[in-house]
């Protein structure tokens, strides 16, 4: 998890590992078999981590307001935890490619994270905080990228303020897509 953090994928090598731990290659690669292999193991390691973020942040919690309290959770964790999001950060939107072992977690992974997004939607259908004829995967699909894209700006400019930034995602963004979730509807293409 620190290797990916400080450098990302090419520097979290199995000697690397090795290094790190002081012990011999051998007895990294006898452990983790291959460079993907640690990398899946990794990733379950930070999805069940994030999981317990999204679990503790949004227990009791329904709809616009559970997506609020998970986005101010992340915030309030960014500095904390600050190796472990760039970690899964980097696996996430950088593991691709690498094999299909781990092109298959990672979309199983995403595929998760799109689903819970979507029930918190749901949710707020039933509870009226949306439009009934709102993009549900399209309002999910937004409100992920827009979590991916604020720790990137912040992993790649040290002074990009990712909890200020993730507050006003959630107290400001998330609120008004919320409020015109109308706009956010399903269309065979752009413009009908």
């Amino acid at each position: 998890i620190l290797l990916l953090a400080e450098g990302g994928m090419q520097a979290a090598t199995l000697q690397a590992v090795a290094d790190r731990i002081g012990l011999s290659r051998g007895f990294v690669t006898r452990r983790y078999v291959s460079k993907e292999q640690l990398f899946i193991q990794v990733l379950d390691h930070l999805k069940d981590w994030f999981n317990q973020i999204v679990a503790d942040a949004t227990y009791r919690q329904h709809g616009v307001t559970a997506i609020e309290s998970l986005i101010k959770s992340l915030a309030d964790q960014s500095f904390e935890h600050s190796a472990k999001f760039k970690a899964y950060f980097w696996l996430c939107c950088f593991g691709q490619g690498a094999n299909r072992q781990l092109n298959r977690h990672l979309l199983a992974t995403r595929r998760g994270m799109a689903a819970i997004y979507k029930q918190w939607l749901k949710e707020a259908l039933v509870l009226e905080e949306i439009a009934r004829n709102a993009d549900l995967e399209m309002m999910a699909d937004l409100m992920m990228s827009s979590v991916i894209g604020l720790v990137h700006s912040w992993m790649i400019n040290p002074k990009f303020n990712l909890e200020l930034r993730l507050r006003q995602l959630a107290e400001i963004h998330i609120r008004n897509m919320f409020k015109n979730s109308h706009l956010y509807y399903s269309t065979n293409y752009w413009g009908e």
